[in-house]
């Protein structure tokens, strides 16, 4: 063999063979678990092994040639129809049209010929006599030759009929864009194998030139590939994912260094440049050694957290947010990772502690609702340290006309505005609660005397007598009826000491108004 006879071979088919394996693994190493990836790199795999079998054959004696012809090429290229066949109709619907029992049968087909010819040592469809013509072993263009062609070529038409076909019925442009490419490859291997296949170029080509057409296949899937993210990796999806995720994913070592961290995770932790960082340094300083060590404490035990709640504090705008954290190990180049999963729940729990705050306030004036001030003055009455209490309810005399005459908007804020006043006025001494409409309740704890209530009585119309609503022009007097009832004297129930205040709150109405009543007596306002 010269010199010339091995560089050309070389070219020819080594190098070929060293890109279609490369582009199998490829393939198939992107997604081990896909039908559709492991079909494709059996595909690649059969073309490398028919330009391996005629590398082979090129550098032994021409008596192997008819050998290899039987056990690799022939058994080789009827796999390929198989590989081909069940590949098309994975990437189409054209699988849904075959039963799911006759699938295998079908796709593979050609299995029992590779079987017959294994065992009976020939090939019907292939041609067994070679010829030396100048540095190539050559088979003879025969019948079998001939009828293996068409069959190839045959099949070639049938895959671009169902490509063709599924195309007409995608709506998505990327995946048309997939089909077309597919449509042209398997178009040009039809082309190519009419040319070199059914044309006898004798010496000024190499033997089977039709086979070029595989190389030119698998280039073109692999534009598809780079193009339009055909037969995507896995590593390509978790990055999409990653990116995308609305949770902060941080990767972190056993030293707390930030290792990876998606977008989301740069915007709460507030830092672009955020890998490399330590991801204590999120933390408020006097809780930064209470988290290291129980991060190395988890490290350690190789211990997942599930929901874990924590609070950073914003670099930005200094408030507190709440997170809940997940994280689990996992080892990247052998060595230990936590992969750490942040859901900002600072709108949760805002949520939740609005609702549970209405659950106990009035949503207007911000003040305990009735069912915090029953609550609260039964604790106080159960109380083995409460003395004496003294219960003020009060209404807001000729609200109803304030409403009439100025709108409900300028009626809220009249309430808003009497409920600074009361609240100013009990601090340091009760509360204060608001029933319901225009009705408020003062519950003022550990009282001396009644004198003392009276005066506090008295204090308070006086409050609001100085305290007149004053917006936009509009200033509306607040005047109030008052009704009071003692504990323990009228009652040792809640029930009974707001109903003892609501009966004096009515004899002060039935006497004119802007007064204060309890135990049968009143006081005039001044």
């Amino acid at each position: 063999m010269t010199v010339e006879s091995i560089i050309m071979s070389f070219f020819i088919y080594l190098i070929p063979v060293l890109f279609l394996f490369y582009m199998a693994i490829e393939v198939f190493l992107r997604n081990v678990q896909s039908k559709i990836h492991r079909l494709a790199s059996l595909i690649v795999l059969g073309y490398m092994l028919l330009f391996l079998e005629e590398y082979i054959r090129h550098l032994l004696p021409i008596h192997y040639s008819a050998p290899l012809a039987i056990l690799w090429y022939g058994n080789v290229g009827a796999l390929l129809i198989s590989f081909g066949f069940h590949f098309v109709a994975e990437v189409t619907s054209f699988k849904h049209r075959i039963p799911v029992r006759l699938r295998p049968y079908i796709y593979y087909v050609p299995v029992v010929f590779v079987i017959l010819s294994v065992f009976s040592l020939s090939h019907m469809f292939n041609s067994l006599n070679f010829v030396q013509q100048g540095i190539w072993k050559l088979p003879t263009h025969n019948t079998f030759y001939y009828l293996a062609i068409t069959i190839g070529n045959l099949l070639t038409l049938i895959f671009i009929y169902i490509i063709f076909k599924q195309r007409k019925v995608i709506e998505s442009l990327e995946r048309k864009r997939i089909m077309d490419i597919l449509l042209y490859s398997f178009i040009f291997v039809l082309l190519w194998n009419i040319v070199f296949g059914y044309i006898d170029f004798g010496k000024w080509l190499p033997p089977r030139p039709y086979i070029f057409s595989g190389v030119v296949w698998c280039f073109m899937l692999r534009m598809a590939m780079v193009k339009y993210d055909f037969l995507s990796s896995y590593s390509k999806r978790y990055e999409i994912l990653f990116n995308l995720n609305p949770n902060a994913i941080i990767l972190v070592d056993s030293k707390g260094v930030i290792k990876e961290a998606n977008p989301t995770a740069q915007y709460l932790l507030e830092d672009v440049n955020i890998r490399n960082r330590n991801v204590f340094e999120a933390y408020q300083t006097t809780h930064q050694e209470e988290w290291i060590d129980l991060y190395h404490r988890i490290f350690e035990k190789r211990q997942p957290v599930r929901e874990f709640e924590a609070e950073i504090e914003s670099v930005r705008d200094g408030k507190t947010r709440h997170l809940l954290i997940d994280g689990d190990f996992l080892f990247v180049d052998q060595q230990p990772y936590f992969m750490i999963i942040i859901r900002n729940i600072t709108s949760e729990k805002q949520k939740a502690e609005q609702v549970s705050f209405l659950a106990y306030h009035d949503s207007l004036t911000q003040l305990p609702n009735r069912r915090s001030f029953y609550q609260s003055l039964e604790e106080r009455i159960q109380s083995s340290t409460t003395r004496n209490v003294a219960i003020m309810l009060f209404d807001l005399d000729s609200f109803k006309q304030v409403n009439d005459l100025y709108g409900h908007t300028v009626g809220d804020d009249f309430l808003k505005h009497v409920a600074k006043v009361v609240t100013a006025f009990t601090h340091g001494k009760g509360f204060v609660a608001r029933l319901g409409g225009d009705e408020f309740v003062i519950c003022l704890d550990d009282i001396p005397s009644a004198d003392f209530v009276k005066r506090e009585a008295q204090l308070l119309l006086s409050r609001f007598h100085e305290s007149p609503f004053c917006k936009k022009g509009i200033e509306i007097p607040i005047q109030a009826s008052i009704g009071i009832s003692l504990y323990p004297e009228h009652g040792v129930v809640a029930d009974e000491l707001v109903k003892r205040a609501d009966q004096s709150l009515y004899k002060v109405k039935n006497k004119g108004k802007n007064n204060f009543h309890f135990n049968g007596t009143d006081s005039k306002s001044s």
